[in-house]
């Protein structure tokens, strides 16, 4: 069960008039932010954490903007916000959760920040200069879950992070929103990689349960691999899904899609030979696929 970090010792302390707050530059450099009141403790929110804010516009920013940029806060601005860190995929939603990341329990800080005007779905170079949107807002964080950190959980609970997380960016994928789907394979693959291959693998040969375990972690893994190079052939980025699908191959040799997505992307960098036998692989294992079959002939 997670513990729930509550309020329960001294009320924070206030900035007097002689300690007038400051805007301070995220290590990251990625937003601003003035402390108006500091917490208490020394632990703060991380990736899991469902977190108790109360969330106010400021300056120029217009509650309707926040509303219209979030997932996390729901269709409208309420007393108390409650948000899971880490669920959301908008460029707004990920800022959340990085400043989330960076405050104490009964903090209030005010932030400033920069996203595109425009949320990007496609991974495609902008052909103009792109726009980008200040926003100012205040948060005060009510509590917490404490959740352990990625490193702390065991192989079963990797596995079944990455698949969740797999599962949401082939959401995405299928939506069209590419960028929202790169984020959770990445995610994914985090959860995926912190796993001990070796030692898991000398485990499966002597536990029933370990085998399965490993089986199903170097299928996901292979599979999510491969579905980061799907994203990749929209861009096109030939180099990064070569790349990619070796990886997924040394999970798992007999992947279909990995050795088809590696075989077009040399085929698109006119490595036409190695192309070749990447498809004809392909197709000994999968020989009534049409994709495959379609994809050789153009080859020929």
């Amino acid at each position: 069960m997670m513990s729930q970090t509550e309020s329960k010792i001294a009320m924070p302390k206030r900035a007097t008039m002689s300690e007038e707050p400051v805007w301070e530059l995220a290590s990251d450099k990625t937003f601003k932010k003035r402390l108006i009141n500091r917490g208490t403790g020394l632990s703060c929110p991380r990736d899991g954490s469902v977190c108790k804010i109360r969330i106010q516009a400021l300056g120029e920013t217009f509650p309707e903007t926040l509303l219209s940029r979030s997932i996390n806060l729901g269709n409208k601005l309420k007393e108390f916000q409650e948000i899971v860190i880490g669920e959301n995929d908008t460029e707004l939603d990920h800022m959340l959760d990085k400043i989330l990341e960076h405050m104490r329990l009964r903090e209030t800080s005010d932030f400033r920040f920069q996203i595109n005007r425009h949320e990007r779905i496609s991974l495609a170079r902008e052909k103009e200069v792109p726009e980008f949107l200040t926003m100012e807002i205040r948060i005060e964080l009510l509590s917490f879950t404490e959740v352990p950190e990625v490193w702390e959980l065991n192989p079963a609970q990797l596995v079944d992070a990455g698949q969740h997380h797999k599962d949401k960016g082939v959401e995405w994928f299928n939506s069209g929103n590419y960028v929202y789907a790169l984020r959770r394979f990445t995610k994914a693959v985090r959860c995926l990689i912190v796993i001990d291959k070796e030692m898991l693998e000398k485990l499966a040969k002597e536990n029933a349960d370990a085998a399965v375990l490993f089986r199903e972690y170097c299928t996901l893994l292979a599979n999510v691999y491969t579905n980061i190079a799907a994203v990749q052939l929209k861009v096109p980025n030939n180099v990064s899904v070569i790349d990619i699908c070796t990886k997924a191959l040394a999970f798992q040799s007999n992947n279909v899609k990995a050795l088809y997505r590696r075989g077009v992307a040399y085929a698109r960098s006119g490595q036409n030979h190695l192309a070749r036998t990447d498809l004809e692989d392909a197709l000994k294992l999968a020989p009534h696929d049409p994709v495959v079959q379609n994809e050789l002939k153009l080859l020929k």
